[in-house]
């Protein structure tokens, strides 16, 4: 569970910042 939400965070702060970056 642990893990998966580690990834699912890390996968989520990649988005962002890849957003933040095209915008």
């Amino acid at each position: 569970v642990l893990t998966l939400a580690l990834v699912l965070g890390m996968g989520a702060v990649e988005v962002l910042s890849s957003a933040l970056t095209a915008g």
